[in-house]
């Protein structure tokens, strides 16, 4: 473990001229990168194009992350992140306007109707620093459906009203509230009746019926205006594939203690071989076809 968090502290990301000239490319696809080796790797891409970006993962799919400033590893780094005990929290490394790296955190908050995913740091550049709250929420409104999505999570810009507003997490004192106000306060999961009254800053929707692609990614509202600053768009960016990797993580685990007679392999880049007799293996439990697999 010395070694890995070794490595881990030697990486000192740093903005590319590309990202300071041009910003972060305010939409795109994340997939895995097809590999002969285990060494899973994310390909970031703008719908269309080829990869301009990649997140390394030093150890399995479910440990640390590297974004990059380009689509191989050996590219620069632009920021990394870091899972903690029991993901309780992730420390994410941005660069920083003097030779130190900048450390934020994304706090991960057990809800009893929904977790709570936040962070809280400097934004502005030009027009003056000043702090803020953002929070990932799961959602099925129309801004992920505008992705071309229909599950995903939006980060929301929370109100300085709502920044030291106490999220209540014990059940007993849950069920003791008016019912009313529960669900007044509990977003619809159908439609995502709430959205309208968030400030929504980017979406990320869950891809579907796909073996490579995990997800789309996009700045909306203010997030897309560049007012936040280009350290802001990595957070934004970077703590959106901490949600993933999370919960990607507890499925894996629960499909793991399971009896399910398929589940997931440890690695999503694996060698074409191996594809193959996996692709075959869902074909004759659930008939599908390849082609239903890779779309």
């Amino acid at each position: 473990m010395g070694q890995t968090e070794s490595a881990f502290a030697r990486i000192t990301p740093t903005l590319s001229p590309e990202i300071k000239k041009l910003g972060f490319p305010q939409r795109f696809v994340a997939s895995f990168k097809p590999s002969w080796v285990n060494s899973p790797a994310l390909l970031l891409s703008e719908p269309g194009s080829d990869p301009s970006f990649i997140i390394s993962m030093t150890n399995g799919r479910f440990d640390e992350m590297v974004l990059h400033s380009g689509p191989t590893k050996d590219d620069a780094p632009l920021a990394n992140a870091k899972p903690e005990r029991y993901r309780r929290n992730y420390t994410i490394t941005l660069p920083s306007s003097n030779s130190s790296a900048r450390q934020e955190l994304l706090h991960f908050k057990p809800g009893f109707f929904r977790d709570k995913i936040w962070f809280e740091m400097e934004v502005g550049g030009e027009k003056g620093c000043r702090k803020e709250r953002f929070e990932w929420k799961k959602s099925y409104g129309s801004e992920i459906r505008s992705v071309g999505g229909w599950s995903g999570w939006k980060l929301v810009r929370v109100k300085n009203e709502e920044r030291n507003k106490v999220v209540e997490n014990d059940p007993e004192k849950v069920m003791n509230q008016d019912p009313e106000k529960i669900m007044e306060d509990t977003p619809n999961e159908q439609d995502g009746s709430k959205s309208g009254r968030d400030d929504i800053v980017a979406v990320w929707a869950d891809a579907t019926m796909s073996f490579l692609k995990v997800g789309e990614f996009q700045f909306q509202g203010a997030g897309a205006t560049g007012e936040f600053g280009q350290v802001w768009a990595l957070m934004a960016v970077l703590s959106c594939m901490c949600v993933w990797q999370k919960y990607e993580y507890e499925m894996y685990m629960q499909s793991m203690n399971s009896n399910d007679p398929y589940p997931p392999p440890t690695s999503v880049t694996i060698s074409w071989q191996t594809f193959l007799e996996y692709v075959q293996s869902c074909k004759n439990c659930t008939g599908a076809s390849e082609d239903f697999l890779i779309r």
